[in-house]
């Protein structure tokens, strides 16, 4: 008979676990335009066609939610670029000039950027450092020249597009992860007018005088190019009236009282273009010159009248 005695010999060991977590690429969830803020923890407020202000600026809101998986305090500012997509064909980036954060020189007709007080764009709104989703608001300033793009421009195939981009930094030396995702809008042709004085005084003149040129600038307000029309009323004076047709108008400065246009009493078109503004720095205007002859008897003192133009879009 054999007999055989089993050992059992145990001993204790550790065995050390590692693991990288990746750094995940962001993910921008939504994204929506409108002219009305929408800070809300889920923002949704959209307009599609952004109307614009004659001689001023229109605050558009670019904003939505961004998702990071590690965390959503490692999204860092921000970009937005508005542009209109047109302008695609020569900037693959979608703007102009020779940096992320540069747009034509003075122009925002087809490129602006957001910005805030701490640069370009606008940080995310991230509740704590274990939270993954994070919301955003960038603000952006339309120029009333802004390229229109409604059904009624030259540019209604095309559109605006928002491209917000979000870069994940999470600690010094591991790879930047980025996002971009895009909206789109529709601006509306806009139609503006203003006078570089408004106000035309031909001075003092005696009975039979015609008076020398007075001229005033027309200025374009809007995103559209414009042609113009006029009449005017007849003049009330101290003493007795004139017609309007004493006054006469030219779009130069050379032209004789006899060679100008009698202004009516009925609507006239000026016949003219004044082109869309293209720089901040430089107003797009014409001039247009008026002349005033008096009648000789029937009138007398201080005498008034006004001529009024209304901007229309160029045919």
């Amino acid at each position: 008979m054999y007999t055989a005695t089993i050992i059992y010999r145990s001993s204790a060991d550790t065995e050390p676990l590692t693991s990288t977590i990746t750094n995940a690429t962001p993910t921008i969830d939504s994204v929506y335009s409108s002219i009305t803020s929408d800070t809300d923890t889920s923002p949704t407020t959209d307009d599609a066609i952004m109307t614009l202000i004659d001689a001023n600026v229109l605050n558009i809101y670019a904003h939505g939610q961004a998702t990071d998986l590690n965390g959503c305090s490692e999204l860092d500012t921000s970009l937005a670029i508005f542009y209109w997509k047109a302008y695609m064909t020569s900037d693959p980036n979608g703007h102009a000039g020779s940096s992320n954060t540069t747009c034509s020189t003075n122009t925002s007709t087809d490129c602006t950027y957001g910005s805030s007080s701490g640069g370009y764009g606008a940080v995310f709104q991230c509740g704590s450092e274990t939270d993954t989703v994070s919301t955003y608001e960038i603000p952006i300033s339309l120029d009333y020249f802004s390229n229109p793009t409604d059904a009624s421009s030259v540019n209604s195939s095309t559109n605006w597009t928002v491209k917000i981009s979000a870069n994940d930094y999470p600690v010094v030396g591991s790879p930047k992860r980025s996002a971009v995702a895009t909206d789109t809008f529709e601006v509306a042709s806009l139609i503006g007018l203003s006078l570089g004085n408004g106000f035309v005084s031909f001075g003092e003149l005696f009975p039979g005088e015609t008076s020398d040129w007075v001229g005033d600038s027309i200025i374009n307000r809007g995103n559209t190019d414009i042609d113009l029309d006029l009449y005017g009323s007849n003049w009330s004076c101290s003493s007795g009236s004139m017609n309007a047709s004493q006054t006469h108008y030219s779009l130069s400065s050379t032209n004789t009282y006899a060679s100008m246009t009698a202004l009516l009493n009925t609507s006239s078109s000026l016949d003219i273009t004044v082109p869309t503004q293209t720089r901040t720095d430089i107003n797009s205007d014409k001039n247009i010159y008026f002349r005033l002859l008096i009648p000789k008897s029937g009138v007398a003192g201080t005498c008034n009248s006004t001529a009024t133009l209304f901007a229309k879009q160029n045919s």
